[in-house]
């Protein structure tokens, strides 16, 4: 009964408003033909009470009102969400019908009995009997018509609600086209063709908010396809090309070849430069969506609750400074270049386990709202964790210390790089060059028996 009841309450259509309408007026012509209700003693009674005694009334009526309301509200909230928010089609039953001609036939008799009984003392008896009738089937034909009304509305309803669905089910069967036409294009192999595809889904994922996750996994899938990028500038150290960056600091790439140049053939390096490009693009499609903006409203272009799964990419020059996202998993990814996280914001976990800075990495002012996890993470190059807003976990996190200079770095609070005691405890046979872990402050401390710097160079 409650189910029902609430049912009744949510419902907002109109066979419902037919049967509180129908309820109604049965009610009030059971009560006209017994008239078991004193209606003017109950009106001196209730006006002959003080004005105080109406505002309690009045007060725990609404009280009463709040609290079901509240209870029915937090209830629909433990409710599992539906994709279709619209209430379902309910076919009229046979008693609804049957229910309308009883009340048109039981208003039109009402109606005679009672302009009858009053026709009975007039002056010409005989006159107001002809009157009454034709007054009372004149009730009965406006009843009726109020009950065509409400069928007629439900009509209405019904032929906008069948509109409603054809026009979403057009609108998603468009999407769908679109979506499949992008992602054939990412599988092309000619270079504008795929960058024509991640437009495309770029701008289908802006006018669909709806859409937007399921796009970026596809662009984040493309992404984590295998990818070697072209080298520039190289040279050779331990058996494996490390690029050369201009100036004092020279970093190492770490890229295992198959011990042949991969560059070779200047058609083999144009595919490469092409899809390069193509990837860049994808990475600023995403970083460009996931910037909220300096002002406090995020920009139309941002796009909230986003989580990306980058495990095992090749990323290049990645630039997620200022960005905002959820869920965040980089574990294995090689970073070609530099890696900028600086005052990004991740509400959810974030995952660097594995991953190769061959670059420079900054992550000056993050905030992780999650657990940050670096272990087995390689840093190559410059590091920055300064103003870092979370604790950050690099048990087993690598620093590469064969330098030609020095190489400046601030890793997080407690955090310091362990030198190996000889060159040879460095090197690993996984990882060429020599190589220092990265310990909390405490621990080498108990190990050295001496205070270790948060900055190593």
């Amino acid at each position: 009964m409650r189910d029902r009841l609430r049912g009744l309450l949510r419902l907002r259509r109109p066979d419902a408003v037919l049967a509180a309408v129908s309820v109604a007026v049965l009610l009030v012509a059971v009560e006209r033909w017994w008239q078991f209700v004193d209606w003017p003693a109950l009106a001196r009674w209730v006006w002959g009470r003080p004005l105080s005694a109406h505002l309690l009334v009045l007060s725990v009526v609404g009280v009463v009102a709040v609290v079901v309301r509240t209870r029915l509200h937090r209830k629909r909230q433990d409710e599992p969400e539906l994709v279709d928010e619209r209430p379902p089609i309910r076919v009229m039953r046979w008693w609804m019908v049957l229910f309308g001609v009883a009340l048109v036939m039981g208003t039109t008799w009402w109606a005679a009995h009672w302009l009858l009984t009053e026709a009975a003392g007039a002056a010409d008896p005989s006159r107001a009997r002809i009157e009454a009738m034709r007054t009372a089937l004149t009730v009965g034909a406006g009843t009726g018509g109020g009950v065509a009304l409400l069928l007629a509305a439900r009509k209405q309803w019904l032929s906008e609600r069948t509109q409603a669905h054809n026009e979403d089910d057009a609108t998603e069967r468009r999407i769908t086209e679109l979506y499949t036409k992008a992602v054939e294009q990412l599988g092309s192999d000619k270079a504008p063709v795929r960058l024509g595809g991640l437009y495309a889904l770029e701008r289908l994922a802006q006018n669909n908010p709806s859409h937007r996750q399921t796009i970026v996994d596809v662009i984040c899938a493309y992404l984590r396809m295998p990818y070697t990028p072209p080298h520039e500038g190289t040279t050779r150290r331990f058996g494996l090309p490390f690029p050369v960056r201009p100036g004092k600091t020279r970093v190492p790439c770490l890229r295992p070849t198959s011990g042949r140049d991969d560059l070779s053939g200047s058609d083999q390096r144009g595919a490469r430069v092409e899809e390069l490009q193509v990837r860049l693009a994808a990475q600023d499609i995403l970083t460009r969506h996931l910037r909220p903006g300096p002002h406090q409203r995020p920009v139309a272009t941002f796009w909230d609750g986003i989580s990306l799964n980058l495990t095992k990419a090749t990323l290049v020059n990645m630039n997620l400074n200022h960005c905002r996202t959820q869920r965040l998993d980089l574990g294995g990814v090689q970073f070609s270049g530099e890696a900028s996280f600086g005052g990004a914001q991740f509400s959810g976990e974030a995952s660097f386990g594995g991953a190769q800075f061959s670059g420079n990495a900054w992550f000056g002012g993050a905030q992780f709202s999650g657990n940050a996890w670096f272990g087995g993470a390689q840093f190559s190059g410059i590091v920055d964790f300064s103003n870092v807003q979370a604790p950050v976990d690099l048990e087993g996190a690598m620093a590469w210390i064969d330098v030609d200079e020095a190489v400046a770095r601030v890793w997080p609070e407690g955090w310091s790089v362990q030198e190996p005691g000889s060159p040879d405890a460095g090197r690993h046979d996984s990882v060429k060059g020599v190589w220092g872990y990265l310990v909390k402050v405490s621990e080498r401390e108990e190990v050295s028996g001496e205070s270790a710097p948060a900055t190593d160079g």
